[in-house]
C-alpha cells in the first residue's frame, strides 16, 4: 500500500514521516547526507520554488512505513518545451547523488512494486518520470530496466556519470602504501613543505562551520573565475541552502570544513560530509589561483587531510562523488556509476519530448557520420 505523505503525517504507532525517514535514511549508506530528509526539504525551500512535494510511503502489512520515496512534481524545461514531471527531489543545482527510494534491504521487493505503482499513476496523468542519478546494477536500476521493457514505456537513459570512491584502511600509512610510488611521494613532500609555511584548520562545529563557509565560496569563485567560469555557488539559492543544511542536517550527517590560512588570510578550503558512520563525501572545495602557495598544491594537501580524518574517525569509505577529473582518480580507483531515467507512457507533452530526444541524438550522429566519411 502506498500514502502521500507530508511533514505531519502519523503512520502506526505515532511515528512520524520525520522519524521514519530518519530510521530508513540509515539504511541507505553509500547515499549518505543526500538520502536525509533535510537534504530534501531544503532543496525544496531554497532551490526548486516551483516544485510541489509528492512523497510516497509504501506501507507494510503491520503498518508501518517499510519505504519512503522523496519525489517532487514539477515542470521540466529543456529543448524550449515545457514538460511536467515526477521527479527525486535534491538534485538539482546541489549535485545530488545516488538517488533512491529508501527501504531495508529485506523489503526491497515489495516497496519497488510500490514505487512502480506510484510512477504508474503519474504517468498516466500524463507526467514524465525523471530518475536521476540511479546507481548502475543497483536493485533499483535492475527493476527499472525490466518495469520499462515489460510495459514498453517510452524511455531514455542518459547523464552517465562515474563516481570515483574508494575503501578506507586503518591507517593513514597504509593508505599512501596504496598509492602510486610517484603521487605518493608528493603527497608527503606538498604536505610537509606546507604546512611548514602555513596553519592548517579543521572545523567540525556546525556554528563554526557555517560562519567560514564565505571563505570557501570566495575561494571556489576564485578557483572558477581562473578558468573563465562562475562556479556553482553562484546559481540562486545554492548558498542559502548549504548554509542551511549545515546548520541543520542530522547527527548522523557531520559537516567539516578544512582550511589553509597563511597569517590571516585563508587560501584554501574544502567542505566534506562524514555520513552515518560510514563513507566521507566530498563535496565542494576552492582555493585562491594566485596564492604564492599553489606550487605546493593546496587542493592535494586538503584532501590528504581530509582522507587522513576519515580514517580517524574510523569511516569505511571516501567518496568523491560524481565527476571522474583526473585528480580524484590519483587517490582512489574504484568507481560507482550512475544514470538518469526519462520514462514517458500517455502525456503528449512528455511522448513529444522524447520524440525530439531521440531525432536530435539521431542527427547527431548523422552529422558525425558525415564529417568522418569527409576527411
Amino acid at each position: 500500500m502506498t500514502l502521500r505523505a507530508t511533514n505531519e503525517t502519523i503512520v502506526s504507532g505515532g511515528e512520524t514521516l520525520e522519524h521514519a525517514w530518519t530510521r530508513l535514511a540509515a539504511t541507505s549508506r553509500i547515499a549518505g547526507m543526500f538520502a536525509t530528509q533535510d537534504w530534501h526539504d531544503r532543496w525544496m525551500q531554497h532551490i526548486a520554488h516551483d516544485a510541489f512535494p509528492s512523497v510516497v510511503l509504501s506501507i507494510g502489512e503491520a503498518g508501518h512505513v517499510r519505504g519512503i520515496a522523496p519525489f517532487c512534481r514539477q515542470t521540466y524545461r529543456d529543448l524550449k518545451m515545457s514538460v511536467p514531471a515526477v521527479r527525486f527531489s535534491g538534485r538539482e543545482v546541489v549535485s545530488g547523488d545516488y538517488l533512491d527510494w529508501l527501504c531495508e534491504p529485506e523489503d526491497r521487493d515489495a516497496v519497488a512494486a510500490d514505487m512502480l505503482h506510484a510512477l504508474d499513476a503519474e504517468l498516466d496523468a500524463g507526467r514524465m518520470a525523471i530518475l536521476g542519478e540511479i546507481v548502475q546494477g543497483s536493485h533499483t536500476d535492475r527493476v527499472l530496466q525490466t518495469w520499462v521493457e515489460e510495459r514498453g514505456y517510452k524511455t531514455r537513459i542518459q547523464e552517465a556519470r562515474r563516481c570515483p570512491y574508494f575503501e578506507l584502511p586503518r591507517d593513514f600509512d597504509e593508505y599512501l602504501g596504496s598509492l602510486k610510488s610517484k603521487f605518493r611521494g608528493a603527497v608527503r613532500r606538498k604536505t610537509r613543505r606546507l604546512l611548514e609555511a602555513v596553519e592548517f584548520v579543521a572545523l567540525t562545529d556546525r556554528e563554526q562551520v557555517a560562519d567560514h563557509l564565505p571563505h570557501l565560496y570566495r575561494l571556489h569563485a576564485m578557483r572558477w573565475q581562473d578558468r573563465g567560469e562562475a562556479g556553482t555557488f553562484s546559481r540562486p539559492g545554492f548558498r542559502e541552502f548549504l548554509n542551511d543544511f549545515v546548520r541543520n542536517a542530522p547527527e548522523s550527517v557531520e559537516p567539516r570544513l578544512y582550511l589553509l590560512r597563511d597569517k590571516d588570510e585563508y587560501f584554501g578550503a574544502l567542505m566534506v560530509f562524514h555520513c552515518h558512520g560510514y563513507t566521507a563525501m566530498h563535496y565542494q572545495g576552492g582555493w585562491n589561483p594566485a596564492s604564492e602557495h599553489m606550487k605546493h598544491s593546496p587542493g592535494i594537501v586538503l584532501t590528504a587531510r581530509a582522507i587522513a580524518s576519515a580514517i580517524e574517525a574510523e569511516l569505511q569509505t571516501f567518496d568523491f562523488l560524481r565527476g571522474d577529473e583526473p585528480y580524484k582518480l590519483d587517490f582512489g580507483t574504484s568507481f560507482r556509476h550512475t544514470r538518469t531515467y526519462l520514462i514517458a507512457k500517455r502525456g503528449l507533452r512528455a511522448r513529444t519530448y522524447m520524440n525530439v530526444c531521440r531525432v536530435k541524438e539521431w542527427s547527431k550522429r548523422r552529422l558525425k557520420r558525415v564529417a568522418a566519411s569527409s576527411k
